[in-house]
């Protein structure tokens, strides 16, 4: 009979040694687990970082674009004078010696 209850104490004592290695491996899990999302380096802040970088290449596309487009305007106003006088008709409503400007305005509304 006391060898039975030896075996009975050491098959406790593993149980309990088992269930320690399991929870400390849970514990374990759950921690590396946070630290993958939620870190400094986790998948949340790749996750947003990715976003604001597509974002940005938008914005970047978006402005190489208009200043493109402004350089093209700033090379048609150093030297195309038909351009300028264009510009100065319909913006500035300018017009030569002896020439009458008509404006049409639309009808008001009731």
């Amino acid at each position: 009979m006391a060898k039975r209850k030896h075996k009975q104490k050491s098959s406790r004592g593993k149980a309990k040694s088992r269930r320690l290695w399991n929870y400390l491996i849970f514990s374990g899990a759950v921690l590396v687990l946070f630290v993958f999302l939620h870190g400094n380096y986790g998948l949340v802040r790749y996750m947003r970082l990715r976003k604001q970088k597509h974002e940005l290449e938008a914005e970047i596309a978006h402005l190489q674009a208009k200043q493109k487009r402004l350089l093209r305007e700033k090379k048609l106003l150093q030297s195309d004078y038909q351009y300028i006088e264009k510009i100065l008709r319909e913006k500035f409503r300018m017009s030569k010696k002896n020439e009458k400007v008509f404006v049409i305005s639309p009808p008001k509304k009731k």
